[in-house]
């Protein structure tokens, strides 16, 4: 039997609409499956439910920033790699 590949899982966290359209639109036509959350709290609970293989985590965001979330992934012992992406200003 051939056992077929399954799309690599990437959960992008982002506040930024625009930033989301133009990332999810790229990955998905590269074949990846994508989930999206749009702040911190969001992004843990699909974190828990989507199981990605990476997340693309954004730092500045509302209700909870990227911080926030690595500190949370550390204390629930959550491991996988995280890429951060901001596409703001700040040094």
């Amino acid at each position: 039997m051939i056992q077929q590949n399954t799309p690599a899982k990437i959960l992008l966290v982002e506040d930024e609409e625009a930033l989301v359209d133009v990332l999810s639109a790229k990955l998905k036509k590269e074949g990846y499956n994508i989930e999206v959350a749009y702040n911190g709290e969001e992004g843990l609970v699909k974190l828990k439910q989507f199981q990605p293989d990476l997340m693309l985590l954004d730092i500045v965001m509302p209700k909870m920033d990227g911080y926030e979330v690595l500190e949370k992934m550390n204390e629930e012992n959550i491991k996988i790699p995280v890429i951060i992406i901001s596409n703001s200003g700040q040094p």
